[in-house]
């Protein structure tokens, strides 16, 4: 009788040992599967406020919200300052950019992203500047606007190092208006 339950004892723990090693092979199998199908990185937001934006060339401090520039990198005497997001979304569920930011005379200011694609290329569009900017932008019309995009930003060139650039936000927009 001993030697059956002993038998019936090593039986369960094998079993058990089995179902948790199965549990976990069957884990890794799922997050294996998820990371190859599912898009590294953030999903896009609907607004990228300025604080959720990078600088990566120049120097900037977040405040209410917004993202102000107070150092620029120095580029054959012209102010150059980028801010970015980087994460992912696909290109054909985004028709619109509206985006507020101020710069004074000067600036000459690009929307910048990268594609999955060729991550290498940075593309950019010319954007409108005055004093207080909020405009649109329809992204929808751009040729290079598309397949999943990686990252988006601002690119800013300023003849004056002194002057000033704020972002405010990014708002990426469906392409149909209703949302």
């Amino acid at each position: 009788m001993d030697s059956q339950k002993a038998s019936l004892d090593k039986l369960i723990f094998q079993t058990i040992i089995a179902l948790v090693v199965s549990a976990l092979l069957l884990f890794a199998l799922f997050v294996a599967i998820v990371e190859t199908e599912a898009p590294a990185g953030r999903e896009a937001p609907a607004v990228i406020t300025g604080d959720e934006l990078q600088a990566v060339v120049g120097r900037a401090e977040s405040a209410d919200g917004k993202l102000t520039f107070s150092d620029y990198s120095d580029s054959d005497g012209v102010a150059t300052g980028v801010a970015v997001w980087r994460g992912r979304m696909e290109a054909g569920d985004v028709a619109f950019l509206q985006y507020e930011l101020a710069a004074g005379d000067g600036a000459d200011l690009m929307f910048i992203w990268r594609n999955a694609s060729d991550p290498r290329v940075l593309y950019n569009i010319e954007l409108e500047v005055t004093e207080a900017t909020r405009a649109w932008l329809d992204l929808s019309r751009q040729e290079e606007w598309q397949g999943t995009i990686l990252e988006v930003g601002i690119y800013a060139q300023l003849e004056d190092a002194s002057l000033p650039l704020s972002i405010s936000f990014l708002s990426l927009e469906p392409r149909s208006w209703r949302g």
